[in-house]
């Protein structure tokens, strides 16, 4: 019995994705454009001296990203909306995992992501690479982090900064960088202003996580919960766990419960380094005898 409901429940989820997906590519073939329209509008802007935080008719603030960040979007937009897409196809063949890459593939959050022509697929792929030990990966997802700062990516950057030491200083130093560059471009205030008053996605219609139906208690229970997953090394969940929002696309992120996070022989807690901790006083006593 127990089997037939869990194939049943299978078989079900296969079907809304299936489902999800078709949606997705029909909003392709139809000309939506949601994501890469804000891209072109904030590029805009850039180039003519706008405002890269100005609010739309109904008062919604599409940018909140830093505004470093709009100077890497110029050569996304110039490359053109299809060409776009279709580099995020390009991008899983770098998870090197065919199972994986199929997974993803088929998966409705991914062509969510392709449709809207966001960047949640490159940052996907970039904590795919950092938790398998790739520096390019990690320095990448780093970077991310400072220019795209999302609660959703916050658990993987804190486990890799706690597990690979060897990030902490350069983060450290990108995170002053940044603040120094933009304070002297006179940036930085209307960026921390936005950032601190980003809350308009919990009570949007695209909110598909827990707060949409309880609120800030999401808040109150998600971040526990977040990092009780990231000790744990659920980083999927976890990351999950830690956004205040879901929106469609964020659910790819659910796809890192499939990979198996590597700890260097060096980490904090690991075994190596806790055997290499009960051998040095030993060594220190034979030294000292």
């Amino acid at each position: 019995m127990t089997r037939v409901a869990l194939g049943i429940a299978v078989g079900l989820i296969v079907l809304v994705d299936l489902a999800g997906v078709a949606v997705q590519i029909h909003l392709m073939i139809t000309g939506h454009r949601n994501d890469f329209s804000g891209y072109q509008t904030v590029t805009a802007a850039l180039l003519h001296g706008g405002d890269l935080y100005a609010a739309d008719a109904r008062g919604w603030i599409f940018y909140r990203w830093s505004p470093l960040a709009a100077y890497a979007l110029l050569p996304v937009v110039a490359m053109g909306f299809w060409a776009w897409r279709l580099l995020h196809f390009v991008m899983l063949l770098a998870l090197r995992d065919w199972g994986l890459i199929a997974l993803v593939a088929v998966s409705w959050p991914f062509w969510a992501d392709v449709e809207q022509g966001s960047v949640m697929t490159l940052c996907f792929v970039a904590a795919v690479l950092a938790l398998r030990g790739s520096r390019a990966g990690g320095a990448t997802y780093l970077v991310l982090c400072l220019l795209i700062p999302r609660p959703l990516m916050a658990p993987v950057a804190l486990w890799l900064l706690w597990r690979y030491p060897r990030w902490r200083l350069p983060f450290v130093a990108a995170a002053a960088l940044q603040v120094g560059i933009l304070a002297a471009m006179g940036e930085l205030g209307p960026w921390v202003r936005v950032l601190v008053g980003s809350s308009s996605e919990m009570t949007s219609g695209a909110n598909m996580g827990p707060s949409a139906l309880i609120g800030d208690w999401w808040i109150v229970l998600g971040l526990p919960l977040a990092v009780w997953l990231t000790l744990r090394g659920r980083l999927g969940l976890a990351s999950l766990a830690a956004s205040p929002y879901w929106l469609l696309y964020y659910l790819l992120f659910a796809l890192l419960e499939f990979v198996r996070p590597v700890v260097p022989n060096d980490a904090p807690g690991s075994a190596a380094s806790a055997a290499a901790g009960r051998v040095a006083p030993n060594a220190e006593r034979r030294a000292n005898a």
